[in-house]
């Protein structure tokens, strides 16, 4: 197991991701490095986000990759690994679990974990890879403006134990990734829309200003949402160019 096998701990940081780019601009870090801190003072998100993460309640880590046996047109797979390892991670805890593209994990309609990762590219080469995890685990009470939050204690209603499930993640994580490496791209790509938020349902969503009715029919290669609209056409939306109506939202 390369993933996990070499953690390093910090109390307080910006970010894992940031902690984590500025070790690989000082030389090569051992691949499969997990950073782990207690608390981010901008921890960063989706679409330029915050992550919200109580001190010392929840887990947010980063881990260095050298993906160069994965072109730079296929690194969305990297997402895709590391979501089905979060997914692994947590169904022995709850259940209803799914992934939101393009990299939001969810239990039922409520968001529990996220995924940013940042890859440097050389060429057709993915030189590093950073992949950034937020997992919340025993926080309970959020205070951001963020629409649905949930914690596994807010799920389960007990605290649980952050280092043995950082130990099981970090173990999935490393399973996930050597399937990717092994060019197991079926499989990922079959379990990947297995859990897809929403897949084959119809609903409303939300593009450039206009609110159109469609089904979400997978993801291409390169990483974007493929919706079929109600003329039957299926159209593909990139980071940022399309998301679930409001309305998908209950009110908490």
């Amino acid at each position: 197991m390369i993933i996990g096998a070499k953690i390093i701990r910090r109390e307080k940081v910006s970010s894992t991701n940031s902690v984590a780019a500025a070790l690989l601009s000082t030389g090569v870090v051992v691949e499969g490095t997990v950073i782990i801190a207690a608390e981010q003072s901008e921890g960063k998100g989706q679409k330029g986000n915050r992550w919200e993460s109580e001190p010392g309640k929840n887990l947010t880590i980063s881990i260095i990759l050298y993906p160069t046996f994965l072109r730079p047109d296929k690194q969305f797979y990297l997402s895709k690994t590391i979501s089905l390892a979060i997914i692994d991670t947590l169904r022995s805890f709850c259940s209803d679990l799914s992934i939101k593209w393009p990299n939001d994990i969810y239990v039922r309609n409520d968001k529990i974990a996220g995924i940013l990762i940042e890859s440097s590219l050389s060429g057709d080469i993915i030189e590093s890879c950073v992949a950034g995890i937020g997992l919340n685990v025993n926080q309970t009470r959020f205070i951001s403006n963020a629409p649905n939050p949930v914690s596994l204690k807010s799920i389960t209603g007990h605290d649980h134990d952050l280092q043995g499930i950082l130990k099981i993640l970090c173990s999935e994580c490393d399973k996930w990734y050597n399937r990717l490496r092994d060019d197991e791209l079926e499989l990922i790509e079959k379990s990947y829309i297995r859990y897809m938020y929403k897949f084959g349902e119809q609903h409303l969503f939300e593009s450039s200003g206009n609110v159109f009715s469609g089904t979400i029919r997978g993801v291409d290669e390169q990483g974007k949402l493929l919706i079929e609209n109600a003329e039957g056409k299926i159209l593909s939306f990139a980071f940022r160019e399309v998301d679930f109506t409001h309305s998908e939202y209950p009110s908490r």
